[in-house]
């Protein structure tokens, strides 16, 4: 489990990262980088999904062990 918790905190690191390198990048006061803000919460959801799923198929295989 704890070796799933760092996973998790490395992957949550990295798309922070990703975000503030991509927004510095297109400038936080252009249209690329408005549109950069707005279509954010997509990739974020998507890895939130899969870590929340993981971390129930993770919950049900230590259950039945």
């Amino acid at each position: 489990m704890k070796k799933f918790l760092i996973i998790a905190a490395v992957h949550c690191f990295a798309l922070q990262f990703l975000r503030a390198a991509v927004l510095q990048g297109l400038g936080e006061d252009t249209a690329p980088g408005i549109l950069w803000t707005l279509l954010w919460p997509i990739p974020l959801g998507l890895v939130a999904g899969w870590l929340l799923s993981a971390w129930v198929c993770l919950f049900k295989r230590s259950e039945h062990s």
